[in-house]
């Protein structure tokens, strides 16, 4: 009972006092802290027999990483925890040396929530982070994308993580799961033009020389626009690509069109080359149905 009674008359006025000198923030009890946030820490010690003073007030902010370091209970990660979990584990640590020791932390100051949006949109830049904020509500405060959203490639980063990617257009016409995705304290949104990569073109294609295409456009897609737009049946085009001047690849433009050839995708520096198929000439005389002149395709038996 003395020892109860002690604890009470030690604790209970101080914790009081604690909070009527400090302002928390609503629903204190269910609110995780972050880094930035403001706290005060107040030991309470209570020895049996003897008059010890308790130590001074703490005032802190929760430093990058979430680690806060207090003495005798050393180092403690704050970051995540509630108010009441942080006490706790104080506590827990503090009766290793004093069997009676408590420890009361007050939320002095929460660290304002701010999202951002970069890239292609019409004012980008770091916003307050409402409750409840989607991503496509978010995307909505910086004033939408500045180019068509099939141009552009959009991402949302999380703790300096890519948390996903997503597909604009999706995103603010249809009902897609990722609209819905609940932005967080710190998340940055990217949006930003799609890579490019740079290809020479030579021989039988409409415009040869130098030619700009999206990252991931493959090579069918690639002559699905650049080859001439009538080729004889009778034709027999040849195409190669050399990659860092070493040939990766040498089909029949046929085959390619067609699907017969493997799916490439083209890459930066890819130097492409459509020609007519090297022939040889021959005449066949004699006791044959169509005698005549012939031009075969090389290497033809």
């Amino acid at each position: 009972l003395f020892v109860a009674l002690c604890t009470l008359s030690c604790i209970s006025p101080s914790i009081s006092q604690v909070a009527s000198e400090t302002t928390s923030v609503s629903d204190a009890s269910a609110y995780r802290l972050r880094e930035g946030d403001v706290l005060l820490f107040r030991y309470l010690f209570c020895p049996q027999g003897t008059e010890q003073k308790d130590p001074p007030d703490m005032r802190m902010a929760v430093p990058p990483g979430g680690i806060v370091t207090l003495p005798i209970a050393g180092e403690v990660r704050a970051q995540g925890m509630t108010v009441r979990e942080l006490e706790k584990e104080i506590a827990t640590r503090l009766r290793r040396a004093y069997p009676l020791g408590q420890c009361s932390v007050v939320l002095l100051e929460v660290r304002p929530a701010f999202y951002s949006v970069i890239g292609e949109v019409k004012e980008g830049g770091q916003f307050p982070l409402p409750p409840g904020l989607t991503l496509r509500e978010a995307i909505a405060q910086a004033g939408g994308t500045i180019r068509r959203p099939e141009l552009l490639r959009a991402a949302l980063y999380r703790k300096g993580k890519l948390h996903q990617e997503f597909d604009l257009f999706s995103v603010a016409t249809s009902d897609d799961p990722a609209a819905r995705e609940l932005i967080e304290a710190g998340d940055v949104i990217s949006i930003q033009t799609k890579r490019q990569v740079r290809l020479w073109l030579a021989g039988q294609f409409q415009t040869p020389g130098e030619r700009v295409v999206e990252e991931g456009t493959t090579l069918r897609q690639l002559l699905a626009e650049a080859i001439p737009t009538r080729v004889e049946k009778s034709e027999k085009l040849i195409l190669t690509v050399d990659r860092r001047g070493v040939p990766v690849l040498r089909t029949t433009l046929f085959d390619v069109t067609t699907g017969r050839a493997p799916e490439m995708v083209v890459q930066d520096g890819d130097f492409i080359a459509l020609e007519h198929q090297p022939t040889v000439r021959v005449w066949v005389f004699g006791r044959v149905g169509n005698p005549g002149q012939y031009d075969l395709h090389e290497g033809a038996t």
